[in-house]
């Protein structure tokens, strides 16, 4: 896909007859991308607890409890915000990826510089080497952000879905052989790295824009202020569903949150990891439908009769930066 035409202006929008067709081929290829996922994650964690020590899985988590909140930033907030603002254009998407780039990379440094400091927390001095190799992780997740946000604004879901399980597909193959060959909770990061170059790659194979020059005065400061927002919310949520992790990791040891985490992931998690993709391919549609109100009430109320929840969220973003009267924002519970 080129998101964006000679002009600058972004182009792969769909219309509306094509709207409900788009939104239920995106909602059956997230799903049964999501479906499969799940398979490797089940088939993959049986093979590793063969392989690995509950202490391995432990020390990454300790980790990850930290480093997965500030890889979230694109998927949870700048993903949002490029998805439902009403205009985008090449200069706008420009500065974000730099901006978000930055971001990573102040974040990588920091993550890896604050090493030692979650060492000293669980008492545990593996965490600190495990802390710099997956803070790269964190700028490897900022540069394909913007990609993989255009790609789900153009509603290419397919392709979104096909990163996903290609990007699943190494995070279980990659430990697997590493493991094999005794690099112990090494295989497990570097799984994680891997996930990370593999997403990156496809979304820039699959969404072939390369950024322009950062720019002043191209309606940026809206954008990041209703990205920001949406972090803020899903940091608040991260933490009150994660603080049993850091809870379990500092008061007792690396086995026993490796032990709690896995079986946490593998049944608690599996009902969610089957119906969050539906999240964007909503917000996707919803969002075209900010200036048809009938249509949109239309689709909101039969989205709302479906197995998932909807609450507004933080509204729609305009192009003079202020917030629409439409929910497009949407958080589902």
């Amino acid at each position: 896909m080129t998101p964006f035409d000679a002009s600058g202006a972004f182009h792969p929008v769909a219309e509306s007859g094509e709207l409900r067709r788009l939104a239920v081929r995106g909602a059956a290829a997230s799903v049964s991308a999501q479906g499969f996922g799940l398979t490797l994650q089940v088939v993959g964690t049986v093979v590793l607890a063969r392989l690995l020590t509950p202490a391995d899985f432990g020390v990454v988590a300790m980790v990850s409890t930290f480093s997965l909140l500030l890889m979230s930033f694109g998927t949870s907030g700048l993903n949002e915000a490029i998805i439902q603002t009403e205009e985008m254009n090449q200069l706008q998407a420009s500065n974000l990826f730099w901006i978000t780039c930055t971001i990573g990379l102040i974040a990588t440094v920091g993550f890896a510089g604050a090493g030692s400091l979650l060492a000293r927390f669980y008492r545990n001095p593996l965490v600190a080497s495990v802390a710099v190799a997956m803070s790269v992780a964190i700028f490897i997740a900022a540069t394909s952000a913007t990609h993989l946000a255009l790609l789900r604004r153009a509603m290419r879901f397919g392709a979104v879905s096909a990163i996903d399980v290609v990007g699943r597909a190494v995070y279980t193959g990659v430990p697997i052989l590493l493991a094999l060959r005794g690099w112990g909770y090494w295989a497990l990061v570097a799984g994680i790295v891997a996930q990370g170059i593999s997403t990156t790659i496809g979304a820039c194979w699959l969404c072939r824009w390369i950024p322009s020059l950062p720019r002043r005065g191209v309606g940026t400061r809206a954008i990041l202020s209703f990205a920001a927002r949406v972090y803020g919310r899903f940091s608040a949520n991260y933490f009150s569903r994660n603080f049993d992790n850091l809870l379990v990791g500092w008061q007792f040891n690396a086995a026993a949150l490796g032990f709690y985490k896995k079986a946490y992931d593998l049944f608690a998690l599996s009902a969610s990891q089957l119906t969050a993709p539906l999240f964007n391919v909503a917000l996707a549609a919803l969002s075209r439908l900010n200036q048809d109100p009938v249509r949109f009430r239309r689709y909101l109320a039969r989205e709302s009769e479906s197995c998932c929840s909807i609450v507004p969220l933080a509204g729609s973003i305009s192009p003079s930066g202020s917030r629409g009267a439409g929910f497009a924002g949407l958080w589902w519970s």
